[in-house]
């Protein structure tokens, strides 16, 4: 389990690291728990992008990288390796933190770090082609 920890925070960039080990410290929420969470913080981006309120923010990366993590979840349904739960915990957590490495409402860039976790989890777990592309 810590293996793929360590090879996560090898893999991202020094700047989200502080924030990572954080998220990945935390005890893992189940498959179930996740897709509910990232479901319900993807309609308050469509509420949030639909008010214009956040006119900066890029609602499609955000979509993108929300249905990546669906299907991450998807494919590691029925795991019960702590070391692959954590993982998929850290990157969909990662994801629905708005305030982390780059505002998600308030700029342009704001889900692209969202978009480097996630990708970095995909390939972790075998599955690169879950991937979100930049």
């Amino acid at each position: 389990m810590e293996e793929l920890i360590d090879q996560l925070f090898d893999e991202l960039p020094v700047d989200f690291r502080d924030q990572v080990m954080l998220l990945a410290a935390e005890d893992p929420k189940s498959v179930t728990w996740l897709r509910s969470y990232v479901q319900a913080y993807l309609y308050e981006v469509r509420d949030a992008w639909e008010s214009r309120k956040h006119p900066d923010m890029d609602f499609d990366l955000a979509q993108r990288c929300g249905e990546a993590c669906q299907k991450l979840l998807d494919a590691n349904e029925k795991t019960k390796d702590e070391g692959h739960l954590r993982l998929l915990h850290t990157a969909c957590r990662y994801f629905v933190l708005a305030d982390d490495h780059e505002q998600d409402f308030e700029s342009m860039l704001g889900y692209d770090d969202d978009a480097i976790v996630i990708n970095v989890v995909c390939k972790l777990l075998g599955c690169p082609e879950l991937g979100v592309s930049l």
